[in-house]
C-alpha cells in the first residue's frame, strides 16, 4: 500500500511538472502584444472606449476578443464588465457605455491571450465622465399615454374598492355590527306573519 502511494505521488508530480514546462514554453513562444486605450465622447452622454492591439513589428492583432471593464469606488471597490468586442483588421475594438455617475474611476481593456499572442491590458486611471446618466432616457410620452394612464387608474380604483369592501366586512364581523340571525324558537310556529306558541 505504501509503495502504491509513493508511485502515485511520483507520477502526479511528473505530470504536473511536464504540463508546467509546456505551459511556460507556450507563453514564452507567444508574441508580445501592446495595448493602447483611448476614450472619446459618443452620442447622448455615452463614452466610447477604443483599444488597439499591436503585435511584433507594429502588426495589428485582429479577430481576437477584448473585454472592457470599469473599476469604481462606489460603496466599496468593484469591477463591472462593460462589454466585449472583437478587434477588426486594424487591431481596433470599440465599446460604448453610459456612465452612471461622473467618477473618477478606472477603465480597463483586457486581451486574455491565445496560442499566438501573449495577454495584454491597457488602463486609464482617474477617468471622469463628462456627465452622469439620466435617470430615464426613453420617450416621456410612451410612459404617460392616455390609454395606459386610464387603464392604470381603473385598476387602482377597482383594487381599492375590493379592499374597502373586505375591510368593512371584517370590521362588521369583528365589532359585532353584522345583522344577527334570530335563534330558532322550537316552541313557536309561524303562520303567515304571526308567530303562535304551541300549546
Amino acid at each position: 500500500m505504501n509503495r502504491r502511494w509513493i508511485r502515485f505521488a511520483a507520477l502526479t508530480a511528473t505530470v504536473v511538472l511536464a504540463l508546467s514546462v509546456l505551459l511556460v514554453q507556450a507563453v514564452a513562444a507567444a508574441d508580445p502584444v501592446q495595448a493602447t486605450l483611448e476614450t472619446s465622447e459618443g452620442l447622448e452622454g455615452r463614452v466610447l472606449l477604443n483599444v488597439r492591439l499591436v503585435g511584433p513589428a507594429g502588426k495589428p492583432v485582429n479577430n481576437v476578443p477584448v473585454v472592457f471593464e470599469s473599476v469604481q469606488d462606489f460603496f466599496g471597490r468593484s469591477t463591472m464588465k462593460l462589454g466585449e468586442a472583437v478587434t477588426d483588421s486594424a487591431g481596433m475594438a470599440t465599446q460604448s457605455f453610459l456612465p452612471g455617475f461622473e467618477g473618477p474611476f478606472l477603465l480597463r481593456a483586457k486581451f486574455a491571450g491565445n496560442e499566438s499572442f501573449a495577454p495584454a491590458a491597457a488602463e486609464i486611471d482617474n477617468f471622469t465622465a463628462p456627465g452622469a446618466a439620466p435617470i430615464y432616457s426613453g420617450h416621456a410620452s410612451s410612459l404617460l399615454s392616455p390609454v395606459l394612464l386610464k387603464a392604470g387608474m381603473t385598476i387602482i380604483l377597482a383594487t381599492a374598492l375590493i379592499w374597502l369592501f373586505l375591510f368593512s366586512t371584517l370590521a362588521k364581523v369583528w365589532f359585532g355590527l353584522a345583522r344577527r340571525v334570530p335563534e330558532y324558537d322550537k316552541e313557536a310556529v309561524v303562520v303567515g306573519s304571526r308567530k303562535l306558541k304551541r300549546a
